[in-house]
């Protein structure tokens, strides 16, 4: 009996380790231009660079002089077409691993020229390089899956979160919820999910919102204009003092602020998961805000025209746990741990 005991606990022990062992986890922390970023450092001279998580039509690309990439000691290998540049291979340092990439340094008439970036979307290309496929290769990954955690949207706070490549980190999620699988929305290429036209704030229910999409390159939530201008309405109708402007051109230029967040309300809508099930989003104010060093917040809610499309940017996984499954371009998602979700 004793033995029988001491056998079950070893395979349960061993079949958590060969699990992290599958399991690439990348630190996160947010740029200056507040999109996400992987820091990283490659080459043999491993040098540092900060790259974005690009999650649609992409490669990895470094742009960096020739003398540079040089000095940090990566192989030209040819020329990439899809690109548009010099393509390259070099060791990467991906959290715990290292491991052989390929990239391109776009030339000046490449559309990716000046970016610098992981590729984690499908591969559609030959010539497409994708950190997910190169790492599935190498047998670094059993799963062609990738998993995001935000713990915090401070930019104060260096690193923030992480990327989980192959299988997920099964601590963050909340005791008795599982990783759902939300449909594919068919009518789209890249990743997005069917939502059922649900959205509210409060009280204040909207039918808005066909379809809905994650976004890794900023923390707003974006929803049509119409929809915001009543929320705005019913902010000054509850007394909230605010100041809001929006410039069309520029998203750096746009202000939406308020000076306490005591009395605004949830975020909330169904997305749509295997079966036709409902998967309700909650997103509760301090989920949606920022405080800024006035002592104000930042509410990150912006609008946008004639669209029914729900923009969901990372703010909103400090509350949820996000995998991207990349053969069929759809969304897993799980609701926090507690513990792991930042309440202020």
């Amino acid at each position: 009996m004793n033995k029988n005991i001491y056998l079950a606990i070893f395979a349960i022990l061993l079949s958590c380790v060969i699990c992290q062992s599958n399991t690439i986890s990348l630190p996160l922390k947010i740029s200056e231009q507040n999109s996400l970023i992987i820091n990283t450092k490659y080459g043999d001279n491993q040098c540092e660079v900060n790259l974005i998580p690009l999650d649609d039509y992409c490669s990895n690309v470094i742009t960096q002089t020739d003398n540079e990439l040089k000095a940090c000691g990566v192989k030209l290998i040819g020329e990439n077409k899809f690109i548009g540049g010099k393509q390259y291979v070099a060791k990467f340092q991906l959290g715990d691993v290292q491991a052989d990439l390929k990239f391109t340094n776009p030339d000046s008439q490449s559309s990716f020229e000046g970016e610098k970036a992981l590729c984690f979307s499908k591969k559609d290309s030959k010539t497409q390089d994708n950190v997910i496929d190169e790492l599935f290769k190498q047998g670094l990954i059993k799963q062609k899956r990738f998993y995001v955690n935000v713990d915090s949207i401070d930019t104060t706070k260096g690193v923030i979160g992480s990327i989980d490549i192959g299988t997920p980190n099964l601590s963050l999620i909340k005791k008795g919820s599982k990783l759902v699988n939300l449909k594919h929305y068919d009518q789209n290429d890249d990743f997005s999910t069917p939502s059922d036209s649900s959205l509210r704030y409060g009280d204040l229910q909207f039918i808005f919102g066909s379809v809905a999409g994650f976004d890794l390159l900023n923390p707003y939530i974006s929803i049509g204009i119409t929809q915001l201008n009543a929320i705005l309405k019913q902010i000054r109708n509850d007394g909230v003092k605010y100041e809001y402007y929006d410039d069309d051109a520029n998203i750096e230029n746009y202000v939406f602020n308020v000076d306490s967040i005591e009395k605004l309300k949830d975020i909330s809508f169904n997305v749509i998961a295997d079966g036709d099930k409902p998967f309700k989003i909650i997103i509760k104010p301090q989920h949606y805000t920022r405080k800024l060093k006035n002592g104000n917040y930042q509410v990150l809610i912006y609008p946008q025209a004639y669209t029914d499309y729900i923009g969901l940017g990372y703010s909103v996984l400090q509350a949820y746990y996000l995998g991207y499954d990349i053969p069929s371009q759809s969304y897993i998602i799980a609701e926090k741990a507690e513990s792991n979700v930042n309440q202020f």
